[in-house]
């Protein structure tokens, strides 16, 4: 788990954390998020990863989305397979049929949102990041609506407040976070 995120809690003794495993995550105030997944027992962005961080207590997932040609949501902090993969294509200049062949270094197949959906249900919580903002929103769009279950699951983040925006009128009680540089 490489990201911690903190909510009303003053942690003056490190003993007042609990055991995360046995807490709720409904109105939670401290939120673990698997960023990547456990990343630094794991590789990134793969079910072993973020199995690991679930079994390690973490309640919340962080997908990096990047769109195919054909329109699918690809999970990969890089627009490139190139790191988890050995092979270099960007993913939004490349197909489906490309893509689903490709194995990542710990063999499992570059992962699609669908997939993780599929994988955990609605068993967790999903941080989304669109890293395309508004070109990749009707295709979040059309995966939430095939996973209507899960959208009380779904927060989405990105960097584009015109995605943001869309997904607030369609969905306005879904938490949404806009991402911003020290320059903004």
């Amino acid at each position: 788990m490489t990201a911690i995120l903190l909510f009303g809690m003053n942690f003056s003794d490190p003993l007042q954390i609990v055991d995360l495993k046995n807490s709720t995550y409904i109105n939670p105030t401290l939120q673990v998020v698997a960023h990547r997944g456990s990343s630094a027992n794991q590789l990134e962005h793969t079910f072993a990863a973020y199995q690991s961080a679930i079994d390690e207590g973490c309640r919340q997932i962080e997908l990096d989305v990047y769109q195919s040609l054909d329109g699918t949501l690809y999970v990969s902090h890089d627009p490139s397979t190139l790191r988890l993969t050995g092979k270099d294509y960007i993913i939004n200049n490349t197909s489906d049929e490309v893509l689903s062949s490709l194995t990542v270094h710990n063999g499992e197949s570059l992962h699609t949102l669908q997939d993780f959906f599929n994988r955990f249900g609605d068993s967790i919580l999903y941080l989304i990041e669109l890293k395309e903002g508004t070109p990749a929103l009707d295709n979040l769009q059309k995966c939430l609506e095939k996973n209507p279950k899960l959208i009380k699951n779904v927060t989405v983040q990105t960097w584009d407040v015109q995605s943001l925006n869309a997904l607030d009128s369609r969905y306005p009680d879904m938490f949404k976070q806009l991402l911003l540089n020290e320059n903004q």
